[in-house]
Order: C-alpha cells, then structure tokens, then sequence
C-alpha cells in the first residue's frame, strides 16, 4: 500500500476495493467502441481541427504498480503540497477523463490520472524513450496490458486548453515521486 505524504491537507478516499481495479483494468484495457466514437465525434466539433477518434492511439499500458499501490490505500482523493491542489482520480474516473477531454487526439499514448480542479491534469506519459525524443508517436499493433510487471512512466502537467507534449510540463520520474512529494514545479 502506497500512502503518499504530501506535506499539507489530505482528504483521502476510501480505498479501492477489488472490484474496483478489475474494472478500472478492463476499461482501460478496452478499445474505443464505434459507439463511444461516434459520441466523441459528434460532440467534439472543433472549428479549427477535425476530430476523428476512430484514429485515436489510446494509452498501451495501464498505470504502474505504484499507482495501484495507492488505489490499496485511496481510491482518488485531495492533496495540497506547497501551492499546487492535486485531486487523483478514481478507477471510475480514468476512461470517463481520457476520452472526455478528447485527450488522445492531442496526447496519443498519454494517461490522465488527476488534476487540480482548474482544467489542468496530471498524465503519465506512455510514449517510448524514442518517441519522447522524436515527438513522433508510432500507431500500437499489440498493447502490452497486465498488471505483473509495471514500469514507471514519466508524469506531466498540461492544460487541457492547448494540450500537447509541447505544451506540457514535466513533472515527475514516478508516481512514487510525485506520490512522495518529489516532483518539479509546474504550472
């Protein structure tokens, strides 16, 4: 169980049950349906850009163990640290974040898991060193989904107003950083 130890308020939630994290894996382990598609593209009219999430690379992984950790402890909750509010998702809350912020469309492979109530999240980047490098996101054939053998991913701040890599700021190595209070300033 990961507690993470933000130096000023915390209103944790209760933890997440098993259930919970079955279904958060399921969901994220689940390819966009021509429903959900259709949805998205019906209600995502961009004047400036055409949105077509049939083209969508979604994130390959799920988040790392150390993210599961802390779902064993708090499934979502509020922070404070220094000056900046930190609100973490809920299993229920990743999908519904994700393909309701239209956030593949700027950010292919990237994961929101919180945010800080003003229209800014917190993404673990899922993109490979090279693609990182290159700024070129390659399309999936296989994801690698599983639970046993997480990798930590990088994790950024960016707006949704304007969200890209090129807009976002790093902020962590790891959730286990970011959990502990490590991270960059940012915002």
């Amino acid at each position: 169980m990961l507690k993470p130890v933000f130096e000023n308020s915390f209103k944790p939630a209760p933890a997440a049950t098993k259930k919970q994290i079955e279904t958060l894996i399921q969901s994220l382990r689940t390819p966009l349906s021509a429903k959900e598609s259709a949805a998205i593209d019906k209600a995502s009219k961009n004047p400036y850009r055409e949105i077509k999430s049939s083209n969508w690379i979604l994130p390959p992984y799920l988040p790392p163990k150390s993210y599961f950790d802390y779902l064993a402890y708090s499934n979502g909750g509020q922070y404070c640290h220094d000056d900046y509010d930190i609100i973490l998702f809920s299993t229920k809350e990743f999908r519904e974040n994700l393909l309701g912020y239209n956030v593949p469309e700027y950010m292919p492979k990237a994961l929101p898991f919180g945010g800080n109530g003003g229209g800014d999240f917190y993404f673990f980047d899922m993109r490979s060193k090279q693609e990182q490098e290159s700024g070129e996101v390659e399309e999936i054939i296989s994801p690698s989904f599983g639970c046993e053998a997480q990798t930590e991913f990088p994790i950024y701040f960016a707006s949704y107003i304007g969200m890209s890599y090129e807009n976002a700021t790093f902020v962590a190595d790891s959730f286990l950083d970011f959990a502990q209070g490590r991270f960059e300033s940012h915002e």
